[in-house]
């Protein structure tokens, strides 16, 4: 989309340096970052806000892609994995979790997936338990 608009595919992440000092870095530093920030953090509500809301995020999405490999048509799934790894491109990503809600194949998955009864009643009492939580953690100016 970055292309087509702003002639540069990595527009997304220019603007994040640009404005908020953040820099390129491979995703699997991203991951590593990530990772070394929850063992050498101390316990608490910033390092949950964070960092680990940012690693299940990144863990779940992946897993919803891989759910979805087969249903998916194969534009999705590019679309999906090339969203998730430009996210991971910059240096400090504290909104990992809102960015999530962009890549809509993560949607398509959890439909299909819905439709089976059990997997329905999980959805229905997880994700408004959550946007509860995301809501507090906002309104609170905790975390992102």
């Amino acid at each position: 989309m970055t292309d087509l608009v702003a002639d540069d595919p990595f527009r997304f992440v220019d603007i994040q340096r640009e404005h908020w000092s953040q820099n390129r870095i491979w995703p699997w530093d991203f991951l590593k970052g990530t990772i070394d920030s929850i063992r050498l953090t101390e316990p608490g509500f910033n390092r949950a806000a964070i960092f680990e809301l940012r690693l299940i995020s990144v863990i779940g999405c992946a897993v919803l892609l891989l759910l979805g490999a087969r249903r998916l048509p194969l534009s999705y799934q590019a679309m999906g994995w090339a969203t998730l790894v430009m996210m991971m491109l910059t240096s400090w990503q504290i909104s990992m979790p809102r960015y999530m809600l962009a890549i809509f194949p993560l949607f398509l998955v959890l439909a299909y997936y819905g439709r089976y009864p059990v997997v329905h009643q999980v959805i229905m009492t997880t994700m408004p338990f959550l946007m509860g939580i995301f809501y507090v953690m906002f309104a609170t100016r905790f975390g992102f």
